[in-house]
């Protein structure tokens, strides 16, 4: 009987000993079920903020696109209004040539118009046409000035607007 009490008190310290084990067991089964629950929450977090990354950068990229097509399109405006500003200028200075040609045109009839008695009423006429063209003349050229003057303007403009749109790319394309 002493020997079957032993086997028993054996058997019994056995059983707590793997009772106590399971118990353990099964705490770190909760701290693990507990860690993983934990993860999933952290990689579910971990993805949408790489979701958000994504859009913000397509949004970045689109928006690059965007400023890169403006800035094309203001290079585009720039070089037909310097063109433009270029066909005004000699427009200009044609006018300036034909204002000196007529001048000395003028001043020729004035010459001949007090040379010679005979010729004067034709001189005259002459006179009050070639004045008639210095007036004409006169008034393209301030139109033209003006034209140039606006022209000019707006270069400037569109200068300073591809200066912003290259400034917002890159400021855009290191974000």
């Amino acid at each position: 009987i002493a020997s079957m009490e032993s086997g028993i008190r054996g058997a019994d310290g056995r059983l707590v000993t793997a009772q106590q084990a399971l118990a353990q067991q099964e705490e770190r089964y909760r701290a693990a079920e507990k860690e993983k629950t934990l993860l999933q929450e952290k990689l579910r977090n971990a993805t949408k903020q790489l979701g958000m990354v994504d859009e913000e950068r397509r949004d970045f990229q689109e928006t690059a696109h965007k400023l890169s097509l403006s800035l094309k399109g203001l290079e585009r405006e720039k070089k037909e209004l310097q063109e433009r500003l270029e066909e005004t200028t000699a427009q200009l200075q044609d006018g300036e040539r034909n204002k000196h040609a007529t001048l000395e045109e003028l001043q020729k009839s004035q010459r001949l118009l007090i040379e010679g008695d005979a010729e004067k009423k034709v001189l005259q006429q002459r006179l009050e046409l070639l004045r008639q063209s210095l007036s004409d003349a006169e008034r393209e050229k301030g139109q033209l000035q003006e034209q140039t003057t606006r022209l000019t303007k707006s270069l400037q403009k569109v200068q300073q607007k591809g200066k912003k749109y290259r400034l917002r790319l890159c400021v855009d394309t290191t974000a």
